[in-house]
């Protein structure tokens, strides 16, 4: 279902990272060690690791979850291996990302809310600055919840203090799309870099 948004009205944009702005690597490098399985596979592994959402909570610890996440996973990996390994899943920055960051600061406060985790975003400020170019940074391991769950969006919110009305959000999965109007607000769903300029109507 699309929603009408008027865009005049809008004086805040808050993103998803991974498949927004972040080409994610999970699927490329996990075939590299995994090729038997498909896509739907890798992902399916992810999202049925018992540690995922726990990490990405803030509710166990690094050590924790490099303990565990690897016989979960299926790898044959320590902990130092299975380091590098989840690192990679991050991928890496699309081209443009930068340059659209900056395009929307022009016009609009801009913030991020992810499901994500120490060790992603750690990792991400080696990459480059782009997580610096926003106002505000909104990540589920600080926060306590998890998308889909409302009380994520709840937060960011208060946090951001303007009527849910002014806010537009964006995400590559319909899931959190959908709970995002839940909590009232503008919400689109966005694979990528592409779509995101379109749908802002930004030039380039």
């Amino acid at each position: 279902m699309t929603q009408k948004i008027c865009l005049a009205a809008i004086e805040y944009i808050l993103l998803d990272l991974g498949g927004v702005l972040y080409r994610l690597g999970i699927i490329p490098v996990t075939r590299r060690l995994l090729p038997h399985l498909t896509d739907d596979e890798i992902m399916a592994r992810w999202q049925e690791l018992d540690s995922r959402i726990p990490f990405e909570r803030g509710l166990i610890t690094e050590a924790e979850f490099l303990d565990s996440a690897p016989k979960e996973f299926g790898v044959d990996m320590g902990p130092g291996s299975f380091l590098d390994f989840f690192n990679d899943w991050l991928g890496f920055p699309f081209d443009d990302a930068t340059e659209v960051l900056v395009q929307i600061k022009k016009r609009w406060r801009v913030g991020c809310l992810s499901n994500t985790n120490a060790i992603h975003i750690r990792h991400a400020m080696t990459q480059g600055p782009l997580l610096d170019l926003f106002d505000e940074r909104y990540y589920s391991h600080e926060i306590g919840f998890h998308k889909p769950d409302i009380r994520i969006y709840q937060s960011a919110i208060k946090k951001i203090g303007l009527d849910p009305k002014r806010i537009w959000f964006f995400d590559d999965l319909q899931q959190n799309v959908n709970a995002a109007r839940g909590a009232g607000l503008n919400a689109s769903l966005c694979n990528g870099t592409d779509a995101l300029k379109k749908l802002l109507g930004l030039g380039g």
